[in-house]
């Protein structure tokens, strides 16, 4: 079954799930407060902290893919990159418990540009290497790596995106699920059914898994002659443990490179996807703005579009949703009735006279399904220290009330003194 998303017939006005994929209740209720600005733990070593986050009820991961290691010789292994898993104390404040490395840094392997956290498990991707390290909280408290699962002999050219579900897990294209000794199998090969062999189409580029629904982005898919317009694909668990394609997801309107799925989410019965290559406005100039689609499963079973999500503020080249971010990212998150949509070069809000407050301070907006079905915009997010070049925004997740916005640009230390450290904002 194929769904083609029509923007024309969609599109409303805003204002009038890692990610977080788990669903949270509809009593939940997030007052877009910010609660604390974190850190590194070793700031002076924690760049590009926030470059990717997920949360999961009181625990959360923090990627920094740009982490350098220097060994006890003084070698330094540029870019190993790390992750930080951070938790609420007694009193409800978030902060790191622990930053973990590679048992054997390598160089630019770029550990944490992909993380997802489900409960007390835990994975993290990177961009070049192998494929996963898993971690898992013990009783103690404290988290371990318990599996390492290399790719390399599936001819993979990266470790790519991570999503963690429960006892179901997915890197790239690639389904494993754990076992009663507690190792993580893997299971399935996914392949969309309308990609053909050679065809140049990322698919797994973006990957998200919720229970048993498994989304998959292929944002490179050439669809109807639109080169790289995109394409998504969802897939659902069987009884028989067999993951079966159930639908394939277009955007009709969709021009050349769109990069539609250039992230994806799932959460229960709803799904949002990015997509960069248009704004849905008459106006030219504010074309390559970004949208975001939520889909939606039918008491049938079947996926059916329901809005296309766009800032309230728009303007060109803030990136909402990713915009023309090509390979990279889209920044959505989705859980139960809240959507959280980042726009990393957005220019801080604007004075009282209309001028940008800080370029590229980057922005995330916090979108809300009401009792009709309809999803309104409702917060738009700033960082309270917002500066230039913050990229705010370029990583989200929501989780029940919880929602984290990434800032991998952001100067930490005394007099911003660590440049591109990063920070990671909370907000209830």
């Amino acid at each position: 079954m194929s769904i083609y998303l029509s923007m024309a017939a969609l599109f409303f006005a805003c204002g009038s799930d890692s990610g977080g994929n788990d669903e949270s209740s509809d009593e939940t209720v997030f007052s877009g407060e910010e609660k604390i600005i974190v850190h590194a733990a070793d700031i002076s070593k924690g760049l590009g902290f926030g470059l990717d986050v997920a949360v999961s009820d009181d625990y959360a991961i923090v990627g920094s893919p740009w982490y350098t290691f220097t060994d006890d010789y003084s070698n330094t292994v540029l870019s190993a990159g790390a992750v930080s898993f951070l938790e609420k104390n007694d009193d409800g404040i978030w902060e790191v418990k622990q930053t973990m490395i590679e048992s054997t840094p390598c160089y630019c392997h770029k550990l944490g540009y992909s993380v997802s956290i489900s409960g007390t498990y835990a994975a993290a991707g990177c961009q070049s290497g192998f494929g996963a390290i898993i971690y898992e909280r013990t009783e103690g408290g404290t988290w371990e790596e318990k599996q390492v699962i290399d790719l390399f002999e599936e001819n993979t050219l990266s470790g790519g995106d991570v999503s963690i579900s429960g006892e179901y897990l997915m890197i790239n294209k690639y389904i494993f699920e754990r076992n009663s000794e507690g190792t993580w199998e893997e299971k399935q090969e996914l392949n969309g059914s309308d990609i053909s062999v050679n065809e140049i189409s990322s698919f797994g580029n973006s990957v998200s898994i919720n229970g048993e629904f498994a989304i998959v982005g292929a944002p490179y898919k050439t669809v109807s002659k639109a080169t790289m317009a995109g394409t998504v694909y969802i897939y659902e668990r069987g009884s028989d443990g067999i993951w079966e394609e159930k639908a394939i997801v277009h955007n009709s309107d969709g021009e050349a490179f769109s990069y539609f799925g250039t992230k994806v989410c799932i959460s229960g019965d709803y799904a949002i996807i990015s997509d960069g290559g248009t704004s849905h406005s008459d106006d030219d100039e504010e074309r390559k703005s970004g949208s975001a689609y939520i889909i939606e499963r039918s008491s049938e079973g079947n996926w059916e579009q329901k809005a296309v999500l766009q800032a309230s503020d728009i303007q060109d080249n803030d990136w909402f949703a990713g915009g023309a971010r090509d390979y990279y990212s889209g920044t959505v998150s989705i859980s139960g009735n809240y959507a959280v949509i980042g726009a990393f070069m957005e220019d801080g809000g604007y004075d009282t006279y209309g001028t940008d407050i800080a370029v590229d301070a980057g922005a995330a907006y916090v979108f809300k399904r009401d009792s009709s079905g309809n999803w309104n915009e409702v917060y738009i997010l700033h960082a309270s220290d917002l500066q230039e070049y913050d990229s705010f925004g370029f990583s989200v997740a929501v989780n029940g009330s919880n929602v984290l916005v990434g800032a991998p640009c952001e100067d930490g230390g005394e007099g911003d003194g660590y440049s591109l450290s990063g920070a990671v904002y909370f907000f209830e």
